[in-house]
């Protein structure tokens, strides 16, 4: 089969849950006091959706805090090279939808969800005109990919622009090596460590965008993937 993927849009995007998505203010996301990017990658983590973690929402936003229930969903952090697995990164965009961490990487391609924050202009203090991501799949190396910050009409892209960006090139990546017969640039490495993430077999619809931290010995954004698992 020959070919390649592309995702449908929809044309008008849902609100998960029935929820509306939090209008915050920029870098409040980072401040919440609850930061699931530093989580260990390789282990089981309960990501949590708690009022007491938000923080405080423009006045314009429709939801507040008492309407958002305390929900717990189990995923597992997909393993990441040693280079990206520490707590050192300079930044970190955490992704999140009406408080919940972890957006699914088809819904983020698809556009059918608004992550919170989804207008933050998170690139101004960077001062880049471009910058690149790099996705850090198990038992694979993968170059990385250049994202130009700077629209046509010279405005930057926004969190929720990258969000989709970067979870369209997961889901992109892994739909083409399974539907399409198109082999990654270099063999995967199936071990002990591997076996559950063979890109041949995982499921697509199950994985999630946790948070794109950068990295600057490799001038890189290096999403944070986890995968629906048990407690």
């Amino acid at each position: 089969m020959t070919g390649s993927w592309e995702p449908k849009r929809s044309q008008k995007r849902r609100l998960s849950n029935a929820d509306s998505p939090l209008r915050l203010s920029k870098g409040l996301l980072e401040n919440s006091g609850y930061d699931w990017s530093r989580l260990k990658p390789g282990r089981l983590h309960v990501l949590i959706r708690n009022p007491a973690f938000l923080p405080q929402a423009r006045s314009s936003n429709r939801v507040s805090k008492k309407d958002l229930p305390i929900r717990e969903e189990a995923v597992k952090y997909l393993p990441r090279s040693k280079e990206f697995s520490g707590k050192d990164h300079a930044y970190h965009l955490i992704m999140s939808v009406c408080g919940m961490p972890g957006p699914y990487i088809m819904e983020l391609a698809e556009e059918n969800l608004t992550i919170d924050g989804h207008d933050d202009d998170v690139f101004s203090e960077l001062g880049l005109r471009e910058t690149k991501f790099k996705i850090d799949w198990p038992g694979l190396s993968l170059p990385p990919e250049g994202f130009k910050i700077l629209r046509m009409d010279g405005q930057r892209y926004r969190r929720g622009d990258f969000a989709t960006v970067v979870g369209t090139r997961v889901a992109k990546f892994i739909i083409d090596t399974q539907r399409f017969g198109k082999p990654p640039p270099t063999p995967q490495v199936i071990d002990g460590d591997t076996k559950d993430w063979d890109i041949n077999k995982v499921d697509v619809t199950k994985i999630r965008l946790v948070s794109l931290n950068y990295f600057v010995s490799a001038k890189a954004w290096v999403p944070v993937l986890a995968m629906d698992g048990t407690k």
